[in-house]
């Protein structure tokens, strides 16, 4: 399963990556770091089943990122 989570260098957008992570669902974490910061992904940024793209979620291409394996959107 492939979640999107966008917002996720923010409080609680990195306690929901940290906790899908270690639950084994594959994350792709989308934020600009307008407001968070990226340090608060934590351990999670270490795990091989997250990825972390620094963008406006405006600004990516979907399909580049596999859009398409999406199953969840948080």
């Amino acid at each position: 399963m492939t979640i999107l989570v966008t917002g996720g260098t923010g409080k609680r957008g990195s306690l929901l990556c940290r906790k899908l992570v270690k639950q084994g669902k594959y994350v792709i974490c989308v934020d600009d770091n307008s407001v968070g910061w990226s340090v608060n992904l934590g351990e999670a940024m270490d795990y091989p089943n997250f990825r972390f793209i620094r963008s406006k979620v405006e600004d990516i291409d979907g399909d580049k990122y596999g859009r398409k394996r999406f199953t969840e959107k948080i």
